[in-house]
């Protein structure tokens, strides 16, 4: 009995380890053969970061806008899902939520600056909660794997930086949303330029590498 344990969870390894290496065999592919694709996306990921950076504000409103748009169409398309139901499943509570879902809408397109200033204050929660997690994580691995200096620092910066942006409330709200999101897309774009040149790279060495019979 011990034998036939000792030899399923000898083989487990193995079968891992061929499914890692089709998977990166097939993510190879990909990104070789649509290496033009990612790097058109970085560009412009790159571009459009750079505009929200250097004019966070008008960032940060087109944001708000873009959320008012988001919350309206997604409430539209809950209340046709629920008016083609039957009336039986036609819950009262659903309704409700997507008439508020259209109204938050509605109101952030209507007075975008203090549709900024609500986002502004979920950024905030969202940079704490990412801060704490990322030093939760940090405690529960330091012992256990090298280098994790980076982890505790991303979690500190993160705190900071929300700590930063409700000191400064309501007047970062006009720059906060902007820039962030600018720095996630010019990092983002950065990312895929790289994975881009790399494919360019694996479909220049599969175009020159000799077929074999």
């Amino acid at each position: 009995m011990e034998d036939i344990s000792a030899r399923r969870y000898a083989d487990r390894p193995v079968r891992v380890s061929a499914l890692e290496a089709e998977l990166l065999a097939r993510w190879r592919d990909d990104v070789a053969r649509h290496w033009k694709l990612l790097l058109g996306m970085g560009l412009l990921c790159d571009v459009v970061g750079l505009w929200a950076i250097l004019v966070p504000a008008v960032a940060s409103i087109s944001v708000a806008i873009l959320v008012g748009w988001v919350l309206v169409v997604g409430g539209i398309v809950q209340l046709g899902h629920l008016f083609r139901a039957r009336p039986a499943r036609r819950e009262w509570w659903r309704v409700l939520v997507a008439s508020l879902t259209i109204l938050a809408g509605i109101w952030i397109l209507i007075f975008p600056l203090s549709g900024t200033i609500t986002l502004t204050v979920v950024l905030v929660a969202w940079l704490w909660m990412v801060g704490g997690l990322r030093l939760l994580a940090w405690w529960r691995i330091r012992e256990r794997e090298e280098n994790t200096w980076l982890t505790l620092v991303s979690g500190i910066v993160s705190i900071v930086l929300g700590v930063l942006i409700w000191a400064d409330l309501p007047s970062s709200a006009t720059w906060a949303i902007g820039l962030l999101v600018g720095i996630e897309l010019v990092f983002t774009g950065s990312a895929l330029i790289a994975t881009a040149i790399a494919g360019r790279k694996l479909a220049r060495d599969s175009r020159s590498r000799p077929v074999t019979a």
